[in-house]
């Protein structure tokens, strides 16, 4: 993730009052989705965000948020 695109995640978490224990674990998630397609996250399509959700839920069992 780019440095700004980070800093603006990041003020966007804050101002909507996210945890910092939340918020570091969001900034972990889309290193992992940009890792799983090798491209930076603002580069991806819906489909593709949500093509790597249904990988981790049928492959790796993953349950989200309820």
């Amino acid at each position: 993730m780019s440095t700004d695109l980070k800093t603006q995640f990041i003020d966007y978490m804050t101002i909507n009052r996210f945890s910092r224990h939340t918020q570091k674990n969001y900034i972990l998630a889309v290193k992992e989705l940009a890792r799983f397609y090798n491209q930076p996250p603002d580069a991806l399509s819906g489909d593709e965000i949500q093509n790597y959700l249904l990988c981790l839920i049928q492959e790796k069992n993953w349950h989200g948020a309820q």
